[in-house]
């Protein structure tokens, strides 16, 4: 395998040809994943982050739906014509089966705002039951682009294996 390197190193002033799409699996029915957080995630509610015992399935996903859907959106140029109350119904059928998150404080100072950054957030393991193949192909996506609050930044960054 051949990699190309995204910017040439003599000033980014060009991006190197590369896919701009993920190409999604086939799951069908799947039951069980586990999800391992290898940066914070940080999902808010009412501009507060959740804690650990806060995370549900349904909270998780539709936050995942709408990241993925925004990029589609902005950054893809596609349209967006899915049908958010029955993914939203869908995913009040999936549940959270173990949570083994913990929460993990990190801080980062912020040049620009001149001031400390609160980048905390939930790391750790998180299975979850009765995912459907549809949420299957978010929650893979979701393997890229990650999700929750500061996703840009590189949190909420996970690998998805499928355990039933």
């Amino acid at each position: 395998t051949h990699l190309m390197p995204l910017f040439r190193i003599s000033g980014f002033e060009e991006i190197s040809p590369h896919e701009t799409w993920i190409e999604v699996p086939e799951f069908g029915e799947v039951s069980s994943v586990r999800l391992t957080f290898s940066t914070p995630l940080r999902l808010q509610e009412n501009g507060r982050p959740l804690l650990p015992e806060e995370i549900s399935a349904p909270k998780l996903l539709k936050a995942l739906i709408r990241r993925t859907a925004l990029l589609m959106v902005f950054h893809g140029g596609e349209t967006l014509d899915l049908p958010f109350q029955e993914l939203s119904d869908l995913c009040a059928t999936s549940a959270v089966a173990s949570n083994n998150l913990i929460w993990f404080n990190w801080k980062r100072y912020s040049s620009r705002q001149h001031q400390i950054m609160n980048f905390g957030g939930n790391v750790g393991t998180l299975e979850l039951h009765g995912v459907t193949g549809v949420l299957m192909s978010f929650l893979y996506i979701g393997q890229w682009v990650h999700v929750g609050k500061n996703a840009t930044f590189g949190l909420g960054q996970y690998q998805l294996e499928r355990t039933g």
